[in-house]
């Protein structure tokens, strides 16, 4: 408090002093010697000039400092919000499907996706916020919806990675489903080729395969309870490559799943 008397007296007595020195330097009796008196005052006009600037600059960063602060606080608020409603969104549409079961699954986020260029590649991996303390084990698969997203390959206490069903690490047994109920089912192995889409292979060129058709997984769950579990939805044929004088046909399969938007995904949990 006595800092701030003394400043404003020092204020109030440079501003007096420099009034008096603007008359005076108006008269004809200083005329002569205007220069030599503002050389001489100059020292205390800088002097009041920089306490003036001190105290509304001091002001003005203060109000400056609680805008920034109040900017930051709004821009963390709109990502909190987006994200609540993503993940609301997410678990809503999840939880309205009847496969696999709702209360077998459990909710992860992406957290990584190692070396995934946005425009350049594709996911071949994430990484997920869920570990061995929530029961994660290898061979766990992960969904979207019905629609399959991958496998997990390796668990460390909080976090897990999942190979994505387009990389080249997966490997699994499908089976095709038709509008015809009564159309043969064809049955291959799906693996991924590190693209956008997947390659089914090793169809018998006696089973129907044809493009528009919906493929799902045959089941390949192991004794150690990791693995698919069957009728996931892996994708739909989008072209077939046959050929008489071959043993076997193959197409490619195209995911429903768009894996570059994806943020929340859902663990099985045998």
């Amino acid at each position: 408090m006595q800092e701030k008397n003394i400043s404003k007296g020092s204020f109030f007595f440079f501003s007096l002093v420099s009034v008096f020195l603007i008359f005076l330097s108006g008269s004809f009796l200083v005329k002569e010697s205007k220069a030599e008196i503002e050389r001489l005052t100059s020292s205390v006009r800088s002097f009041e000039f920089s306490l003036i600037s001190k105290a509304f600059g001091e002001s003005e960063n203060s109000a400056y400092k609680k805008l920034v602060l109040e900017n930051q606080l709004l821009r963390q608020k709109l990502v909190d919000q987006e994200r609540l409603i993503s993940e609301n969104k997410a678990l809503k549409d999840q939880f309205q499907i009847s496969y696999p079961k709702p209360q077998r699954l459990l909710p992860a986020k992406i957290i990584g996706s190692p070396n995934f260029i946005p425009g350049i590649s594709i996911p071949e991996s994430f990484i997920i916020d869920r570990g061995e303390k929530d029961g994660i084990k290898e061979g766990n698969v992960l969904v979207y919806e019905s629609n399959l997203v991958g496998v997990v390959s390796k668990v460390s206490s909080r976090i897990a990675k999942v190979d994505v069903i387009t990389s080249m690490n997966t490997s699994f047994t499908v089976r095709t489903v038709s509008d015809d109920l009564s159309e043969k089912s064809a049955i291959g192995l799906i693996r991924g080729d590190g693209k956008k889409d997947l390659i089914l292979e090793n169809v018998l060129l006696s089973d129907s395969l044809f493009p528009s058709q919906i493929v799902v997984t045959k089941g390949d769950v192991s004794d150690k309870e990791g693995g698919y579990p069957p009728d996931l939805i892996v994708g739909k044929v989008i072209s077939v490559d046959k050929k008489e004088n071959e043993l076997f046909q193959k197409a490619q399969i195209q995911s429903f799943v768009n894996f570059e938007k994806l943020t929340t995904i859902f663990v099985v949990v045998q």
